[in-house]
């Protein structure tokens, strides 16, 4: 019988090692899944940031790109209107020292032939355009437009129509089409209310009809300057109406050219 007893005590004794071990594996495996459900956390949340880098990464090149090639645009926009504007002055100083003033019959139908030219004609109205500027009242733009234009000395060589009353031999300014046209424009570009029957009237009873008396200034105002004005003051104001003059203000009586 004791021996009975021993043989349970120690059965039991081993159910009881056996019942330990058991709730310590479990206890183990508890931890264990713990453990392994933080590290799949730190990677999870490592892998999310990684992936949030590279994003942010690849958005800012994207912009990087875009903005650089956003810069090189702007810069050859810059580039491209600088060199128009370049290539204009050279044909501005072009336009001016080739054809202007003009001096000699020569160089007036010279001057027409190339007007046919529809670029070139643009090309001068634009040139003229700048010098004579917008909102002057159309007979002060003519003056200031044909003394740009014309030289004195060429002006006494024609007439509207080519008749001279003098009984000079002169060509007929109203053929010059092209270099109507072009007056025309510029004129109408600073005053809008003029007209063609203005154009016609400022060149045949203003501008050609009077040429002589441009061309000889100093001598007519002398002429009509009364005896008792002293010599200084009588050169003074022969002085300042010849500059007057110079720029076609029609400021002394008129002589038939």
């Amino acid at each position: 019988n004791l021996d009975n007893i021993e043989n349970t005590i120690i059965h039991q004794d081993s159910n009881k090692k056996a019942i330990q071990e058991t709730n310590n594996d479990e206890t183990l495996t508890q931890e264990n899944i713990v453990d392994i459900a933080s590290s799949n956390d730190v990677k999870n949340l490592t892998a999310s940031v990684n992936s949030y880098h590279a994003e942010i990464r690849s958005f800012l090149e994207e912009k990087f790109v875009s903005l650089s090639l956003g810069m090189e645009n702007i810069l050859k926009e810059i580039q491209q209107r600088q060199e128009p504007a370049a290539s204009l002055d050279s044909e501005n100083a072009v336009i001016d020292t080739h054809f202007f003033p003009i001096s000699s019959k020569t160089a007036m139908y010279s001057f027409e032939d190339s007007l046919q030219n529809d670029d070139f004609q643009k090309k001068v109205v634009l040139h003229l355009r700048k010098i004579i500027g917008s909102g002057f009242a159309w007979i002060h733009a003519c003056y200031k437009l044909a003394g740009v234009m014309f030289t004195k000395e060429i002006l006494v060589q024609y007439s509207w129509t080519g008749v001279s009353r003098t009984g000079l031999d002169k060509d007929a300014f109203n053929k010059l089409n092209n270099i109507l046209g072009v007056f025309y424009q510029v004129i109408r570009y600073s005053d809008l209310s003029f007209t063609y029957a203005n154009r016609e009237t400022f060149f045949r009873d203003k501008l050609l009809q009077h040429s002589q008396s441009r061309l000889h200034p100093r001598k007519k105002i002398k002429e009509t300057l009364s005896p008792q004005v002293p010599a200084q003051l009588s050169s003074e104001i022969v002085e300042v109406l010849s500059e007057e003059t110079s720029v076609g203000v029609d400021c002394t009586p008129d002589m038939p050219s």
